[in-house]
């Protein structure tokens, strides 16, 4: 989360699974409604990138995990 003047300015979602849940419906449709639906919806209501998901599953490599979450916190928080 980056604040500016008390208020919540841009906020970073990631979302950790297990390798388990990579097919599960219920899952799935949550994940597509926050990545498509909330975020592009809040980004146009508020005229800039305020939100940005990501997925992360714990079966990408301890290595991809941390680069996959540094590049979205350094790109979307610069």
């Amino acid at each position: 989360i980056c604040r500016r003047d008390d208020e919540i300015y841009k906020a970073l979602i990631i979302e950790t699974k297990g390798e388990l849940y990579a097919d599960d419906p219920t899952f799935l449709a949550k994940r597509d409604y926050v990545s498509n639906v909330f975020v592009n919806e809040n980004n146009r209501l508020f005229h800039y990138e305020k939100f940005r998901y990501i997925y992360i599953e714990d079966s990408m490599g301890e290595l991809n995990i941390q680069t996959s979450i540094r590049s979205a916190i350094s790109s979307f928080f610069r």
